[in-house]
């Protein structure tokens, strides 16, 4: 799918790793997305629990989603994408 996040265009089928976000609440599912780009640049969609969400598209570092959306990823994940963060433990 081709996209375009703040100006900058994506095709998420050549994204170097895609990383779906989910994340049960003991009410509902909340789900989303995450590529990191051929170039290292981190995009997502938010994650919502409304299935018929049209998206909304943002840019983001591997920091943000480190700090704020760790429940969504399992601990594999989380390793893979504390790489990109120097210094981080």
């Amino acid at each position: 799918m081709k996209i375009v996040v703040e100006g900058h265009k994506f095709d998420t089928s050549k994204a170097k790793k895609h990383y779906k976000l989910a994340y049960w609440d003991n009410h509902n599912w909340h789900t989303g997305h995450l590529w990191i780009s051929s170039k290292g640049d981190f995009y997502m969609e938010e994650p919502t629990q409304w299935s018929n969400y049209a998206g909304n598209y943002h840019l983001t570092t591997p920091e943000d989603i480190l700090e704020n959306y760790r429940q969504y990823l399992e601990e594999a994940e989380i390793e893979e994408i504390s790489q990109y963060v120097e210094g981080w433990e």
